[in-house]
């Protein structure tokens, strides 16, 4: 009579046809219990409210009477859920008459709402969009006593209470940076596709101290310096790095970081401001190029806090950006450098200036809406005239990107290449439009959360929308099993290290991705890797490396285990690994003089090569062991499998020995450092201000495998001093530094032989020619090679020959920047057959061979005009 079964019929069809959708379901489920809330309110009206509570016990003993797990279709929407039930007998002992007008206006309502939103909803948005944000809950603890921290600041805008928590904002691939008084920066990734945990916990080690003040020329304080602090990785602890801290003076002109991984030993300080030139000093970075100028720094100076910084005043730079009529562009975005770190914007009249300009050139983008930007490099100096920019009208660039379906990704981060700053979002549609491009075809970079990031091929400007297509990251978990080989037990405590550093001589570059504890460990790999960060994925925290990893397992009185490659492809793997123990490498490390060598520091490494410092660190370019010598010169290193090598550096001496020489005596005797001082020559004048390069004769000698590059910078009078060069036979010559290219080309002129406790007197430059040329040698005669790794061993055992060393002393280089006419200059060419070669910036070409005669000449050997095509 009241027409429920067709209902049932026209409601079950509906939630047929809509079964993908959710909240059909939900619903459809609360449709049920409502209807089950009607029948019982048209029981309980027809026979009254004094039957509520027997009809209510009917209820129940139907409850208790039907057992969970018998599966009855016919008591579905009658007997489902406790909370459907409770809210069924609350209801019915509560029962009151109530109006059928309103029952029927509330029936009349739910069916019009089903019908219309319902049948009308729409098929699920395929958008995937990066900017779904959710709140997650940190708590921060002193690592080694487990006590919160309070007042410990994340992305400088959110601060720890008293139990050491605080909410943080974050999306996929929030980069969430902790910071606390006295312990370790540490950076955490909420990385991938899936959702972020609810709550993560921080642990932050102890740091260390360091400081010092910046002072003017006239040694006056300069406030508010921002003092920027770049800590290299840890070979002793394989900490990821780098760590990069900033700070800025107070009004004295001091400055203090206590957020320094203890014991670090090589870092790069840079200090800027807006009305000084910028100044770098460095203890000993391995990643430094010398064309920032930098300056070494004892480390000891900064732990003392004793770190005296000198800056300049800084020259003056203007200009101003016109367009191609000579109208001013107002609000263009002017920027220093290749990384854009100092800004500013022009006036009404197009008008810009900086008052940080360093001597010699510098590089400078500006960009505009609408309008080409344009970087090119300009010419500081005091009174330069301003430098003029015309802007044309900028290229268009469209494009969308898709996932690998298809489907548009909204909030994807699409920006040009540096120096241009220029980046921009996705809409909902995946669509970008940037309408300042500089040329006609432009390389893009593409990121998106739960994406691979991407380069671009040159994407050709106009009208036509580019699709760009991303890859989804692939996640894999990699647990472990460790135990002892000989007992079969699971190893207390482990270190498990990756590497994604695959070359043709093996992997290199392994750092600590997790601790293993009681034989387990456990890791997230992806496509993607971020050095130096933590990576959480779920429940779970992990190091995030590449496609293609390698899996090292050491511990303490073990042989290592690995590598072990892992391809994401394979999916989740679990490993079974035996360790199998070995003995340790001890001594003692004795001075020149006899006397114990304490703190010196010991690196064990394999036969790849190894770097030298001009602090004296030692890092191997893949797997090593690095410790520290005690008061008494004592020292206890892990093994290692096959033939190792050991290096000892101190502040006074060096010692290279193999690990098969260190079985028949336990002792090692550092040999003094050499030195090496000299003068720079370019003509018949000394070269102030200049860069000297020190650098082996042989790259990579095949017994030690040791390199370095050294710098110095002339005085005055040309003079240069390398305090701590290890003994043997290198090359020199003055550094060749395009402008902000980075690069470590030299022009050498000279090598120079280091005997130990002995200084070198060298002269470099002063005769010869002045012309660019690059020596004409006899072609080298190579045998055929099976692959890059047969060629590599071949050359580096030709080099150790008396041919291989007579072609590296005859190598002559040089290399020198045109002027703005295109004419070029070199000095101090010695006579012989040459090959000039000029090459652009976009790589054209054109090479021609010149002969230098013996003899004096005083006027420079013109070569002609070379033209370029």
């Amino acid at each position: 009579r009241r027409h429920d079964i067709a209902l049932n019929w026209l409601l079950t069809t509906l939630q047929i046809f809509h079964w993908f959708n959710p909240l059909v379901w939900v619903a459809f489920r609360r449709l049920r219990s409502d209807r089950e809330l009607v029948c019982d309110a048209h029981v309980l009206s027809h026979f009254g409210p004094r039957s509520s509570e027997a009809y209510g016990r009917t209820i129940i003993k139907l409850i208790e009477r039907t057992s969970p797990s018998f599966g009855a279709p016919g008591i579905v929407g009658i007997l489902e859920d406790r909370a459907s039930i409770r809210t069924r007998i609350t209801a019915i002992s509560r029962f009151a008459r109530g109006s059928r007008g309103w029952a029927a206006a509330g029936l009349a309502a739910m069916l019009a709402l089903a019908c219309a939103g319902l049948t009308d909803a729409r098929a699920p948005s395929l958008t995937q969009s990066a900017k779904a944000e959710q709140k997650v809950l940190f708590r921060v603890l002193d690592a080694e006593t487990g006590q919160p921290i309070h007042g410990a600041t994340l992305n400088g805008k959110y601060r720890t209470d008293a139990s050491g928590e605080c909410e943080v904002p974050v999306s996929p691939s929030t980069f969430v940076n902790v910071r606390a008084e006295g312990h370790v920066s540490h950076v955490v990734v909420i990385g991938g596709s899936e959702p972020a945990p609810l709550e993560y916990v921080v642990r932050l080690s102890s740091g260390e101290a360091i400081g010092g003040e910046v002072l003017g020329e006239d040694g006056s304080p300069v406030a508010d310096a921002e003092v920027m602090i770049r800590v290299d990785e840890d070979p002793a602890s394989r900490r990821e790095g780098p760590v990069f801290i900033n700070v800025r003076t107070d009004a004295q002109g001091r400055w203090r970081s206590s957020e320094i991984p203890p014991r670090s030993e090589s870092m790069l300080l840079e200090v800027i401001h807006p009305d000084y030139q910028a100044a770098s000093y460095w203890t000993g970075s391995f990643d430094l190029s010398p064309a920032s100028g930098a300056l070494a720094l004892p480390i000891e100076e900064l732990r003392t806090q004793r770190a005296a910084f000198s800056v300049r005043r800084g020259l003056r730079i203007v200009g101003v950006v016109l367009d191609t009529s000579g109208a001013p562009i107002r609000g263009a975005r002017v920027s220093q450098g290749l990384r854009g770190r100092e800004t500013t914007e022009t006036d009404e009249a197009g008008r810009f200036s900086f008052k940080n300009g360093s001597p010699g050139k510098m590089n400078i983008t500006v960009e505009a809406k609408g309008f080409a930007a344009q970087s090119r490099s300009v010419e500081v100096a005091a009174g330069k005239a301003p430098v003029e920019f015309y802007l044309a009208r900028g290229y268009t660039v469209r494009g969308r990107v898709v996932d690998e379906r298809g489907n548009p990704i909204q909030g994807a981060t699409v920006g040009a290449q540096p120096p241009l700053t220029w980046h921009a979002e996705t809409d909902r549609d995946g669509l970008f439009v940037w309408n300042s491009a500089p040329d006609r075809m432009s390389t893009l970079q593409v990121r998106a959360p739960g994406f691979r990031e991407t380069y671009t091929a040159p994407l050709p400007a106009g009208e036509e929308e580019h699709e760009i297509r991303l890859q989804s990251l692939r996640r894999i978990r990699v647990s472990g099993r460790v135990i002892d080989a000989g007992t079969g037990r699971p190893i207390s405590e482990f270190r498990v290290l990756t590497s994604t550093d695959l070359r043709f001589d093996g992997w290199h570059n392994y750092r600590v991705a997790a601790q293993g504890k009681d034989g387990g460990f456990t890791l997230v790999l992806d496509d993607s890797f971020h050095r130096g960060t933590t990576v959480v994925v779920g429940d779970a925290a992990g190091s995030r490396v590449s496609k293609n990893a390698a899996i090292l397992i050491e511990a303490d009185g073990y042989l290592p285990d690995g590598p072990r490659a892992v391809a994401i492809e394979d999916g989740d793997q679990k490993l079974e690994i035996a360790l199998s123990r070995g003995e340790f490498l001890s001594g003692i490390v004795l001075l020149p003089n006899g006397r114990s060598a304490s703190d010196a520091s010991l690196v064990l490494c394999d036969d790849k090569p190894v770097l030298l410092s001009p602090t004296g660190q030692i890092r191997c370019l893949e797997d090593d062991r690095a410790v520290r010598a005690d008061a008494s010169g004592r020292f206890v290193l892990n093994p290692m499998r096959g033939s190792s090598r050991i290096f000892v550096t101190h502040s006074e001496g060096f010692a290279f020995v193999s690990t098969d020489s260190l079985q028949g005596s336990s002792r090692i005797t550092l040999a003094p450092w050499g030195r090496v001082e000299g003068i720079l020559m370019i003509g018949r004048r000394p070269a102030p201000n200049e860069t000297v390069a020190l650098r082996p004769l042989i790259p990579e000698d095949p017994e030690t495998r040791l390199f370095f590059t050294f710098h110095s910078t002339t005085d005055a009078l040309g003079r240069f001093r390398f305090p701590r060069v290890p003994p043997g036979e290198h090359a020199i010559g003055r550094l060749h530094l395009p402008a902000e290219q980075g690069g470590q080309p030299i022009s050498r002129a000279a090598t120079v032989l280091v005997r130990p406790g002995e200084t070198a007197h060298v002269r470099v430059g002063g005769t010869g020619h002045p012309v660019i040329l690059v020596l004409k040698l006899p072609p080298l005669k190579e045998p055929a090679f099976a692959n890059d790794a047969a060629r590599q061993a071949w050359r580096e055992s030709f080099s150790a020959t008396e041919e291989g060393k007579r072609r590296l002393r005859e190598q002559r280089l040089f290399l020198v920047d045109n002027s703005d006419d295109g004419a070029f200059r070199i000095d101090d060419v010695p006579s012989g057959v040459y090959e000039l070669r000029i090459q652009t910036p976009d790589r054209r070409t054109v090479t021609k061979e010149v002969a230098v005669p013996e003899g004096p000449i005083h006027e420079p050997l013109d070569v002609g005009v070379l033209r370029i095509r």
